[in-house]
């Protein structure tokens, strides 16, 4: 928070926020600044160490007043690619994509533009945003679990609300809808609480039944052997009972 509170405080003199170390390629609002602002800009790692291709990126800047980035080239080296040292068949760094802009359909790298993305990860289904940002850029083709429902939900309010933990939480339960400019998403082209209550109701349901099945087995085994009666107990009379209750 510090941070970006920072950030805020000198505006004027901000061109761009570039970062690594995540080893993910990503993009998010930056929230304390204009809509007009560049985004945060978040490059993956040339280390495979959690799976993803080798790569980098360059940024093309505006050399004039502003220097905001203007668009970006991602370079990587599959590592699926056959090596053969031999052959002379060395693997090279390739580009995913020569312009991101056109990449992921923004019109420029702008908060705005961000913000409008991430509404298009939560509204598209099977959209074309969500498969090159998320499995082809972000990713990178990883061969990871698929994210879809409430997973999409998360990744799109990082990318919206990701700067302070507060918001985003907010955001991923639904309580930012088209209301704060610089941190909103519209609904979602699913119902995402009714998928989360309908998993609720069902497991809800088999633990009923399960301890259903539990009390119904204790009773019947407790009546089996209250019926049963040993053969040497001899019946006691009323008045030993009246004894005992008083």
């Amino acid at each position: 928070r510090r941070y970006h509170n920072t950030i805020a405080m000198f505006s004027d003199v901000v061109s761009g926020q570039l970062f690594g170390h995540t080893h993910s390629n990503e993009l998010r609002v930056s929230n304390t600044l204009p809509a007009d602002s560049p985004p945060i800009l978040i490059v993956g790692a040339v280390s495979p160490i959690y799976g993803n291709h080798p790569g980098f990126s360059v940024v093309t800047y505006n050399r004039g007043d502003t220097k905001f980035p203007l668009d970006l080239t991602t370079y990587h080296l599959s590592l699926s690619d056959p090596i053969d040292v031999d052959k002379d068949n060395i693997a090279e760094f390739k580009p995913l994509f020569s312009s991101l802009l056109e990449f992921l359909s923004l019109n420029n790298l702008t908060n705005s533009e961000v913000l409008g993305l991430a509404g298009k990860l939560v509204t598209d289904k099977n959209g074309i945003s969500w498969i090159r940002y998320w499995q082809q850029w972000y990713q990178e083709d990883k061969k990871e679990p698929t994210c879809n429902g409430y997973c999409r939900i998360q990744e799109a309010c990082i990318m919206a609300c990701g700067s302070f933990q507060s918001t985003w939480k907010d955001c991923v339960a639904n309580k930012i809808r088209n209301g704060n400019r610089s941190c909103s998403l519209p609904p979602p082209a699913y119902d995402v609480q009714s998928w989360n209550w309908a998993i609720i109701g069902s497991v809800l349901l088999l633990g009923s039944v399960f301890l259903g099945v539990i009390i119904f087995t204790f009773w019947h085994q407790k009546s089996e052997v209250g019926f049963e009666r040993a053969p040497d107990v001899e019946e006691e009379s009323s008045d030993n009972v009246n004894l005992r209750l008083t």
